[in-house]
């Protein structure tokens, strides 16, 4: 879809959305347990997946932003930051829509991500939040005590 590469994508189980939405930052793994505000662990389980919609142009110019193209889970030796390692990035392996085919590392780079020491706070870089049913938003709704 034309509109993917828009956003930055950080999705997490209705319980955690509701904690990022409540704290206003959007933090490591590594951080929200240090800090106690992972309620849910989605390696465990994510059954009510949320998925918060951010603003890439501002998130990617945001003192401290880096990257890694395949992600950093289990290691730390990709992370890239500035204009001309990002443009070098595999956007179509990222963004990749369809069956994967012969392209057996397409899972890899749909784990890429964008990090900063300290997290992202939710605002100004949130566009929108995508829920799958209008119950799983009901939910979140209810467990972030939000108003239409």
């Amino acid at each position: 879809m034309s509109w993917w590469p828009n956003f930055l994508y950080h999705f997490t189980d209705v319980h955690n959305a509701s904690s990022i939405l409540y704290n206003g930052w959007i933090y490591s793994r590594e951080e929200a347990e240090k800090q106690k505000i992972m309620v849910s662990d989605i390696n465990a389980s994510c059954p009510v997946p949320i998925f918060f919609c951010l603003n890439a142009s501002a998130v990617l110019e945001y003192e401290g932003t880096k990257f890694a193209e395949r992600g950093i889970a289990g290691h730390r030796s990709d992370i890239k930051n500035g204009v001309e390692e990002f443009q070098k990035l595999q956007f179509r392996k990222i963004y990749h829509e369809g069956p994967m085919g012969m392209e057996h590392d397409i899972t890899e780079y749909r784990h890429s991500e964008v990090i900063r020491e300290g997290g992202f706070p939710v605002e100004p870089f949130l566009q929108c939040i995508l829920c799958r049913t209008q119950a799983e938003r009901e939910t979140l709704m209810f467990l972030s005590k939000m108003d239409d």
